[in-house]
């Protein structure tokens, strides 16, 4: 049985993420679909070592009915703090709200646009 806290957050830390690659946020069973079904706010955070602003993409798409075709357009930002991410010492730092209202599953994809190798220093998402 998972604890309690893992039904309504997940979260990664120390995870290498190769030049160019995606790297899809574990859900509450341990594979990319986050479920979100009788929720409205999706959380996202990420530190992940970078060069530059650039050097990390968030995108959140959500699942059709299917429940295996994930939307190819992203969910938009509903709120963040100040630009996303933000380069602070060596670091990406992303920190934004997405609505999920009516929506019963969603993947959190992270991609590092950084032509060389970096780590997710910590990745987390939470519903509300």
């Amino acid at each position: 049985m998972p604890e309690p806290q893992l039904l309504t957050r997940g979260k990664v830390e120390a995870q290498a993420i190769a030049p160019a690659a995606n790297f899809d946020l574990p859900g509450q069973q341990g594979d990319a679909r986050i479920w979100c079904g009788g929720d409205s706010t999706l959380i996202v955070e990420v530190d992940m070592t970078a060069g530059a602003a650039g050097d990390l993409g968030v995108q959140v798409n959500p699942y059709e009915a299917d429940g295996v075709t994930i939307v190819p357009v992203a969910l938009p930002v509903v709120q963040q703090f100040g630009t996303n991410p933000t380069l602070s010492g060596g670091h990406d730092y992303y920190y934004a709200q997405y609505d999920v209202t009516g929506l019963e599953q969603v993947r959190v994809r992270i991609t590092n646009n950084n032509v060389a190798g970096q780590t997710i220093t910590r990745a987390s998402w939470r519903l509300a």
